[in-house]
């Protein structure tokens, strides 16, 4: 099978070369490798452009980063695909643990990893999910550590959807959410795959605002509506996560409150 790796990047100069370089050391190379500078201003491009050849590098006006994944999408060539943010980093062996798991579960939709998470200022890196390998459905998601990622997961080209490039926060987790409502069929693989840092200032998690909680919002409800004739568990699990979003801790220091 073949694998592609989509990086989507804007203003990451910092951190930029780590992951980069972390793709090129791969014991198992990608067979394609699209990196998506969405209108940097940092110099990123120079350092880009010390890796072309090696990765074909797209440019784009700032459209957000779901336009920036959905035109790596759009020029992937391969039968998987998977993605890295651009301030992360992958394990050396990460792309050939994902054929592993492709070999072993050639039926699903989407295969999830674990990951290392670094957090800097402690100079500490710690083993954050331990998902041991077995097959979930969106009835499992109070079970499942991290679903909402797309950096720690593989997916069928033909399965993965584009992604929603009204929101550029939760956008990931609409695209599992979204894939699991239409049955497509997700499994844990138990291997660590990406070091996930936490440094990073300018990161959307960071700089979230509360027009980014709204979309985000109005994202999982329009899900909620297309589903609202499926089954039970389908409609219990989206509320469930429309929920989840409302109970974080991170939406409540916004002072979101409960529509």
């Amino acid at each position: 099978m073949t694998i592609t790796l989509v990086v989507p990047t804007y203003n990451e100069a910092p951190f930029l070369r780590r992951c980069l370089d972390s793709i090129k050391n791969q014991i198992v190379k990608f067979d394609e490798v699209i990196i998506v500078d969405d209108g940097s201003t940092d110099g990123s491009g120079e350092i880009l452009e010390d890796y072309r050849g090696r990765f074909t590098v797209l440019y784009s006006v700032n459209r957000g980063v779901s336009h920036a994944r959905n035109a790596g999408i759009q020029q992937a060539t391969s039968q998987y695909i998977t993605f890295l943010d651009a301030d992360d980093e992958l394990m050396p062996d990460a792309c050939a643990i994902m054929h592993r798991a492709i070999e072993k579960f050639p039926c699903a939709d989407a295969i999830q990893f674990n990951h290392l998470r670094h957090y800097a200022a402690l100079k500490k890196t710690v083993r954050k999910y331990t998902n041991i390998s077995q097959w979930f459905d969106i009835s499992d998601l109070g079970r499942i550590n991290i679903w909402f990622g797309v950096w720690n997961k593989v997916y069928k080209a033909k399965s993965l959807p584009w992604f929603d490039e009204g929101i550029n926060y939760g956008e990931d987790g609409l695209i599992n959410l979204e894939m699991l409502a239409d049955g497509k069929r997700f499994v844990c693989y138990e291997a660590e795959t990406v070091v996930h840092h936490f440094e990073n200032p300018c990161s959307l998690t960071r700089i979230k605002s509360l027009y980014d909680v709204d979309k985000q919002e109005q994202a999982y409800r329009g899900l909620l509506a297309k589903h609202i004739d499926d089954k039970w568990v389908v409609v219990r699990s989206i509320f469930d996560a429309i929920e989840e979003l409302h109970a974080s801790e991170s939406y409540k220091r916004l002072g979101w409150k409960l529509k």
